[in-house]
């Protein structure tokens, strides 16, 4: 699609990003606003504006809360790539993405394949996350995460890895 070939040059984030916001909000265009997401995070270089200037993780959290099918695991994906990012990581977590990708990993007990796909994204997002020693303090100080990442471990057969804070 012309979409993925135009995030490659120099796309507007300034223009382009608000209006996918509003169209996460709306659910008729949120599965398109996603996957659109997607394309501009997977763009090292947009990574950091995305989250700092932008705020997308906010609305990232909303729909993976939602547990919206394929959209789950492109709202993941999406996390996933703002995550390795390093100056993103305190951000990220002290908006609660943690709490949220937690609960979505406890959920899927009997995961459909998009759920198993938004897991993955989930435990890596979160293992990304404890590379940052200030997130990691932030993660062990201001959320229970120990006791779900060991419950999530020990369920963990169908999930991959989840590596140890």
């Amino acid at each position: 699609s012309t979409w993925g070939w135009n995030v490659r040059r120099m796309v507007k984030l300034e223009v382009v990003v608000p209006n996918l916001i509003s169209d996460i909000c709306n659910p008729a265009k949120r599965l398109s606003a996603v996957k659109k997401l997607e394309s501009l995070c997977s763009v090292a270089g947009h990574r950091g504006r995305l989250v700092s200037e932008f705020g997308v993780v906010a609305p990232l959290i909303l729909v993976v809360r939602d547990g919206w099918r394929s959209t789950t695991s492109h709202a993941c994906a999406c996390l996933y790539y703002l995550s390795s990012l390093e100056k993103n990581a305190h951000i990220m977590v002290s908006l609660g993405v943690v709490g949220v990708l937690l609960d979505l990993i406890a959920s899927t007990a009997q995961p459909t394949a998009h759920q198993h796909e938004a897991s993955i994204f989930a435990c890596a997002t979160i293992n990304n996350l404890a590379i940052s020693p200030e997130a990691r303090q932030f993660m062990l100080a201001h959320e229970d995460v120990v006791t779900p990442l060991v419950d999530v471990s020990t369920n963990l057969s169908h999930h991959g890895h989840l590596h140890a804070l």
